[in-house]
C-alpha cells in the first residue's frame, strides 16, 4: 500500500504510528526504512521525541550494537534503517512482517543502484574496456572509437542498449563473474536476470542494470506481510511499481487538492533574469541578508564550486561529510553555507532553521 502525504503535513509521524502499531498490535518486527543514514538519523530522533521505541541500525551489519539488534529481533522496539541494509546481496536483518519504505519516491535511485553493476574509466579502466569489447558488436563503430578515445569528447552521449546480441549475455556474465568486491556483490544480486538487463555506456562509465529490479529475489522484501511506501508524490505512471519490482500497489491518495495544501508558500528569486544585475552578485547579496544557505546542485563538485562563490569572509562551508549523520551542525550554525548534491531528499529544516535555499543546474522543463 502507498501512501500520499504532501511534505510538511507529518509522514515521518505517520510512518512511526503505523509502524508502532503494528508491532504492538502483533508482537511482530517492523523495519522502518529511509534513503540514507542521514534520514534514518532524523526518524530514529523524531521516534525518540514521541516516546516510540526505536532502534538505529545503520552502516554496516558489523558495527550494529548487539543490544539494539536483539530489541529488533525480539520485537521490543523497531527498527529504523536505511534502504541499502534491505536491497544488498545479503541483508543481515531478520526477517519481518512489515516495511516502512520512506521517502518512496526516491527507490528507484536507491533500489536501482543496488542491482547495478557500475564500472568507472576512471577507477577500473581495464574492466571497462572488457566489458567495452563485450559491447562492441552492439555499437556504431565511431561511437566505440570516441570512446576509445585518451581524451573525452565534450559531445558524446550516452547509450543504452539491450543485451540482445547472440552470446552477448554469456560473454558479459563471464566478464562480470570476475570482478572484486564490491562489484562481485551488485552483480551477485542480478546474474540470474542477466538477459533482461541494460547497458548504459557512456565515456565516464558502463553501468548494467535491469529495466525492473528483482526484488521477488530478497527474501527479506518479498516475505514481509505488508510493505507501506510513504511518499510526497506517489506518481500516476507506474513508476512505483517499477522501482521496487512490484506488479500492483495500492495508492491512497489525497482525494481533493483543496483539503489541505500542498506545500508552503515560497518566494522565488532568478538572478539571471533581474535587469542590470550581476547573477552572482545578486546571489552572494541575498545569501548574505538571509545569514544561512543551503545550496543544492544535482553534482558535488557544482555544489561546493558555488559554495565557494557565493561565501563571505569569515563564513564556513559545510559538506556532505559534515552533515552525513546531522543537520545539527548547519541549523545551529549562522554565517554557514551547506552545500549538498543529489541526495537531499527529506531534508528537515524547519521554522528559522534554514529560510534559504540556492538550487543550482535544476531541471528547465
Amino acid at each position: 500500500i502507498a501512501l500520499e502525504l504532501p511534505t510538511g503535513t507529518g509522514k515521518t509521524l505517520i510512518g512511526l504510528l503505523i509502524a508502532e502499531w503494528n508491532r504492538r498490535r502483533g508482537n511482530k518486527r517492523i523495519l522502518y526504512a529511509c534513503p540514507t543514514q542521514q534520514l534514518a538519523q532524523q526518524v530514529h530522533a523524531a521516534a525518540q521525541q514521541e516516546g516510540i521505541d526505536s532502534v538505529l541500525l545503520v552502516g554496516s551489519h558489523k558495527d550494529w550494537v548487539a543490544k539494539s539488534k536483539r530489541k529488533y529481533e525480539s520485537a521490543n522496539s523497531i527498527c529504523i534503517t536505511t534502504y541499502s541494509s534491505i536491497f544488498n546481496s545479503r541483508p543481515k536483518l531478520a526477517d519481518c512482517s512489515v516495511i516502512i519504505l520512506d521517502d518512496a519516491h526516491a527507490g528507484e535511485q536507491y533500489v536501482g543502484e543496488a542491482y547495478s553493476v557500475t564500472l568507472s574509466r576512471a577507477e577500473k579502466r581495464s574492466s571497462y574496456d572488457t566489458l567495452l569489447e563485450v559491447f562492441q558488436p552492439a555499437l556504431d563503430d565511431i561511437f566505440v572509437e570516441r570512446l576509445k578515445l585518451s581524451d573525452p569528447d565534450p559531445n558524446i552521449r550516452e547509450e543504452v542498449r539491450p543485451l540482445r546480441q547472440p552470446g552477448m549475455v554469456g560473454e558479459l556474465h563471464t566478464a562480470l563473474s570476475q570482478l572484486p568486491e564490491p562489484h562481485s556483490f551488485r552483480f551477485a544480486m542480478i546474474h540470474e536476470e542477466l538477459k533482461s538487463c541494460l547497458a548504459y555506456i557512456s565515456y565516464s562509465e558502463i553501468v548494467v542494470r535491469p529495466y525492473i529490479p528483482p526484488t521477488h529475489n530478497n527474501q527479506l522484501f518479498s516475505k514481509a506481510r505488508q510493505r507501506v511506501y510513504l511518499s510526497a508524490t506517489l506518481g500516476e505512471g507506474g513508476e512505483l511499481e517499477r522501482s521496487f519490482g512490484r506488479t500492483h500497489i495500492l495508492r491512497v491518495e489525497q482525494p481533493d487538492a483543496n483539503t489541505a495544501p500542498r506545500t508552503g508558500r515560497r518566494f522565488f528569486v532568478f538572478p539571471e533574469f533581474v535587469d542590470d544585475a550581476d547573477a552572482d552578485d545578486l546571489t552572494r547579496a541575498i545569501i548574505s541578508e538571509a545569514g544561512k544557505a543551503l545550496v543544492l546542485s544535482q553534482r558535488t563538485d557544482v555544489a561546493m564550486a558555488d559554495a565557494k562563490k557565493f561565501t563571505s569572509n569569515g563564513w564556513s562551508i559545510l559538506g556532505i561529510d559534515d552533515v552525513s549523520t546531522s543537520m545539527e551542525p548547519f541549523t545551529t550554525a549562522d554565517n554557514t553555507i551547506c552545500a549538498l548534491a543529489a541526495r537531499y531528499d527529506g531534508l528537515d529544516l524547519p521554522g528559522d532553521t534554514c529560510r534559504l535555499i540556492v538550487f543550482d543546474g535544476t531541471p528547465d522543463q
